[in-house]
């Protein structure tokens, strides 16, 4: 199925032109198999760690799922921004080899800036809430690592991406999964086995994956700046890339605070209504949507966003339409995985759950369909919002964000009264087939013709 869509992406990519396309099928062929293998790998060390995770139980497992939303306050408000902008403006800086460099060399010194803030920020938190609130200091210092350094990796991720260094990229993330599990199975039975031991493998992995990336990242500039003249200031380079990414990427921080509330606001939630049992099984089913279906919808995405960028980054027409191509190829390629996926969680969804954690986990069949209908819309529409990103508007979809967040908040919390985590699960569907709706009806405004699926 995502070799199909793969395939054509890649004649979509190729349009017309017969003078090409056997290298860059290749090309993008092995690129896709380095990727593909990576996330395949990935998916069977997710479902070991899932199965370690869980033995803990519901409660604490359910206190890691809200120490993981907080970590999607950073990604979405701060960091997941600013992998956008620098993906959408990579390829304006590459014809020049002085100013790729200073591109690549500007993202690591905003990342080396803000993590400092960030750490100091915590350290204050962590004092205050010593004196004040006898917080247990192993479980914040601990916490705050995870949500800094697990969110903080998505821009060179991202840039990895956008560089094409899919196998470097694939054996990081491997990696990472391997030593979490490791220090799982070693802290889960020679410490405690509660949330502490989760958070602090968690750490362990993402830490030591976030330094690998970051010397590969470095080594892409590293090689460049050694042997290019100064051709240009660089401060009037920085100025320049830092006001594009101010422009381009503060409708995102708007965007991405709506998207927090629309994918994570309902755990917070379940915690507040029900309890952190009811939260660990319900994060227990959006982890297993995350480390299957959503991870197949994402080597989709990650493979086809950078080329659309490239495609519209063109003024030619044709590059644009092969580009409009790609997205709804992508689209369509969603529908159908999330669709498949729902049949197979209506059919055996009691017996998954029960492999991969512990029957305290449980939850209804038609709540796990519906969630992954639900998600699948989501995703979808974020698929559909690459028109908008790829033509620098990104502003055009803040009023359905705004609309559908409104929506989500108040639609989560009637839910859960009313009818638990299954009520949850059902707002999801409604409040995403809205804001497909609306995303679409914005695609078409902005491109004056049909660009929806």
């Amino acid at each position: 199925m995502i070799l199909t869509a793969i395939n054509r992406i890649i004649v979509a990519i190729q349009g017309k032109n017969t003078t090409e396309p056997i290298t860059i099928a290749k090309a993008q062929i092995i690129e896709f198999t380095w990727l593909a293998t990576g996330q395949v790998i990935q998916l069977f060390l997710a479902f070991i760690s899932m199965k370690l995770m869980t033995s803990v139980g519901p409660a604490e497992y359910g206190k890691f799922i809200l120490v993981s939303s907080v970590a999607g306050v950073f990604a979405l408000l701060f960091f997941g921004p600013l992998e956008q902008g620098y993906i959408r403006f990579y390829f304006d800086y590459t014809e020049n080899p002085h100013h790729r460099t200073q591109y690549l060399k500007s993202l690591t010194q905003i990342l080396k800036l803000s993590n400092s803030v960030f750490i100091l920020v915590a350290f204050l938190g962590l004092c205050t809430g010593i004196v004040f609130f006898k917080i247990d200091p192993i479980f914040f210092i601990t916490a705050s690592l995870m949500v800094i350094i697990g969110s903080s990796g998505s821009p060179i991720q991202g840039m990895m991406n956008a560089l094409r260094l899919r196998k470097y990229s694939a054996i990081i993330q491997v990696g990472e999964k391997i030593i979490v599990i490791v220090s799982l199975i070693a802290l889960l039975n020679l410490w405690k086995r509660n949330v502490d031991s989760i958070i602090i493998s968690v750490v362990m992995g993402t830490g030591i994956g976030l330094l690998f990336r970051y010397i590969k990242y470095i080594s892409q500039y590293n090689e460049v700046s050694a042997s290019i003249e100064n051709r240009m200031s660089d401060k009037y380079i920085f100025n320049e890339i830092r006001n594009r990414m101010a422009r381009y990427c503060y409708p995102f921080v708007l965007w991405g605070g709506i998207t927090w509330l629309q994918l994570f606001g309902e755990r917070w939630i379940i915690s507040f209504l029900l309890d952190s049992t009811q939260v660990g099984k319900y994060g227990f089913a959006s982890t297993l949507l995350n480390s299957t279906v959503v991870l197949a919808a994402t080597i989709l995405a990650q493979f086809a966003t950078p080329i659309v960028y490239k495609l519209y980054s063109s003024q030619n027409e044709n590059s644009r339409k092969r580009g409009l191509k790609v997205i709804k190829i992508l689209c369509w390629s969603t529908i159908i995985l999330f669709s498949t996926f729902a049949l197979i969680f209506f059919l055996y969804g009691a017996d998954i759950i029960t492999l991969f954690s512990l029957s305290t986990f449980s939850i209804p069949t038609i709540t796990l369909v519906t969630l992954c209908l639900g998600i699948g819309l989501f995703y979808v529409t974020q698929a559909l919002t690459c028109i908008g990103l790829a033509l620098h508007r990104p502003n055009i979809y803040l009023i359905p964000k705004l609309t559908t967040a409104g929506l989500s908040v108040i639609g989560y919390y009637f839910g859960c009264k009313y009818f638990g985590i299954t009520g949850v699960a059902g707002v999801i569907v409604i409040v995403n087939s809205i804001y497909y709706f609306l995303v679409n009806r914005s695609n078409k405004i902005l491109t004056r013709s049909s660009s929806g699926c």
